[in-house]
């Protein structure tokens, strides 16, 4: 009986530790609280320059993309790190938006490597955020809804150039093709410091997740410099237009 009392009582510490995790780590300090502050606010600030590249291009719904997802990351993470609400919102609050618009980053990233028609990347933008906005209100902390959305409009990437069958622009250029896998490798590294982000009780301080941040950030502002054919009229063409001037 004793032993059957015991094996209840360490399961459910176990089921209470997964929903109060004060009580399996150990809280803290006020300079580590500092420490987790910096590094999550402060890495988001490798965004600014692709966000200025993409406002000199015209390209505002992607702009805006990336001032939401950086100015919400920082609240997201200021509010987790000194715990109190921050604008009427807390840390949960925070977590959600800065999920629907971290996705869409990525969302608008890959809309653009598809080089579609503008009322074709209008309709899948406010499709995507639709989608993405439903499930983060349905699970912000299950990876399945997180995941899905980016899955699925690399799936349209894919199938646009299989039936078309052909290679995209930007891959047929040698100097762009450089340009398009070192974005990948910078992706790459980022998506593996996210993954070892997860594990909240190893990456107390957020190390890794805020390079998740800077990583990303590099890639997308080299992915944002592979010229895009549909976009060549109001991006590049204004420019060389000035200069001819």
């Amino acid at each position: 009986k004793l032993q059957f009392l015991y094996f209840i009582g360490g399961r459910a510490c176990v089921c209470a530790c997964e929903f109060i995790p004060e009580m399996y780590y150990p809280p803290l300090t006020e300079t580590e609280r500092l420490q987790q502050l910096l590094v999550v606010a402060g890495t988001n600030a490798i965004s600014i320059p692709c966000i200025w590249k993409l406002m000199k291009f015209g390209c505002y719904f992607e702009m805006w993309i990336g001032i939401s997802t950086g100015f919400v990351s920082v609240m997201y993470h200021s509010a987790e790190a000194m715990r109190q609400p921050l604008l009427g919102m807390n840390d949960g609050q925070w977590h959600r938006l800065d999920n629907v618009f971290a996705i869409m980053s990525f969302v608008s990233l890959i809309l653009w490597l598809m080089d579609n028609n503008p009322r074709t990347d209008e309709f899948l933008r406010w499709m995507f955020m639709a989608i993405v906005t439903w499930g983060q209100e349905k699970g912000p902390w299950d990876l399945t809804y997180t995941i899905t959305p980016i899955i699925l409009v690399c799936l349209l990437l894919i199938l646009k150039y299989v039936f078309q069958r052909r290679l995209p622009d930007y891959l047929k250029n040698a100097t762009d093709r450089k340009t398009f896998l070192k974005a990948t490798f910078f992706l790459s590294i980022a998506i593996y410091f996210f993954v070892k982000g997860l594990d909240d009780r190893r990456d107390y301080l957020r190390i890794h997740h805020g390079l998740w941040h800077f990583f990303a950030g590099i890639s997308f502002f080299v992915f944002f410099d592979l010229p895009v054919s549909s976009k060549l009229t109001s991006i590049r063409a204004p420019a060389e237009h000035q200069k001819q001037e």
